[in-house]
């Protein structure tokens, strides 16, 4: 039986695809906005401290003071942002940095206020009963509060945009 170009590229295929199947779940960075919890899962720039490093050198941050870096977090660091008056302020990091715990402004400087960041940040509500959960996506601009998808009764969570609560 002659192999064929394209049999081979199926069989990558089939070998390849369990592989990209099985990655591991990113850690969740958390969002509070309104008195809710959120969690922000996603890649690279749906965390807003990414948006931070960009063009600047990235330290290689870890989770504990030995400095292994888990599959579940390649980040280094789990953060919790809060939506204060419409803007994203960083109140809290969890991460080591050649064996010594960071603080907020070890991190980002002196300004919690995330102007770095512009763009959507997807978030789910942080709420296990039934296994149900509110999906949306926040837009900021220069780390302010642009719009959010409200939660419409007709069709379930996140249906139009409306601007922040201010």
């Amino acid at each position: 039986m002659m192999v064929t170009r394209t049999h081979r590229i199926i069989l990558m295929a089939v070998l390849l695809l369990p592989i990209a199947a099985q990655a591991t779940r990113q850690s969740p960075d958390i969002l509070i906005m309104d008195g809710t919890t959120f969690f922000i899962q996603g890649w690279k720039l749906d965390f807003p401290l990414e948006a931070f490093f960009e063009g600047r050198e990235r330290p290689m941050y870890s989770r504990n003071a030995e400095g292994s870096i888990g599959t579940n977090c390649w980040r280094g660091y789990e953060a919790i942002w809060t939506v204060t008056d419409g803007k994203l302020i960083l109140v809290s990091i969890d991460t080591f940095l050649g064996g010594n715990k960071q603080s907020v402004s070890d991190v980002v400087g002196e300004s919690c206020f995330a102007e770095w960041f512009s763009g959507e940040i997807p978030v789910r509500e942080v709420r296990y009963a039934r296994g149900k959960y509110k999906k949306m996506v926040l837009t900021f601009d220069r780390g302010l509060l642009q719009s959010r998808p409200q939660p419409d009764a007709s069709n379930g969570p996140g249906a139009a945009d409306a601007p922040p609560n201010q």
